[in-house]
Formats: structure tokens, C-alpha cells, sequence
């Protein structure tokens, strides 16, 4: 059975320094995007997906947490 590949699921066993903060930036940027999303709509069909959203913005906080700790090995 082939797993699903998420994008916030990605392990990193090390990770430079510059590579991670180049990626956390990244992942921020796409977070920020996301929550924008879930303050600013109005839209009552946006709404029940608030909570998936929600969801996908902790998965991103653990994985660039994730990835930190990954440059934290490498040093």
C-alpha cells in the first residue's frame, strides 16, 4: 500500500544551517497566507473549512519545527 505524501510530513534526519532557514522562511510565508485566510473570509461555505485550515497551519508549525531541529544536529 503506497502512503500518501503530505507536505508537512517530510522527515529531515540533518538540514544546514542556511538550507532550513531559507525553508522556515518559506513555510512561513505559506502559513501567514493561510492564516490570512481563515481571519478574513466572510464566506459561510469558507467557513466550515476553518477548521481544516487550522489543522494544516499546526502541521506547519511542527514541521518547521522539525526542520530547526534538524539544523540544531548539524551543528
Amino acid at each position: 500500500m503506497e502512503k500518501k505524501m503530505n507536505k508537512w510530513s517530510v522527515e529531515w534526519p540533518t538540514l544546514p544551517l542556511q538550507d532550513a532557514a531559507v525553508k522556515v522562511e518559506q513555510l512561513r510565508q505559506e502559513l501567514f497566507a493561510l492564516r490570512l485566510g481563515v481571519r478574513f473570509s466572510h464566506n459561510p461555505l469558507f467557513s466550515t473549512n476553518q477548521r481544516a485550515l487550522k489543522k494544516e497551519i499546526a502541521r506547519g508549525l511542527t514541521y518547521i519545527s522539525q526542520v530547526l531541529n534538524a539544523a540544531e544536529r548539524v551543528q
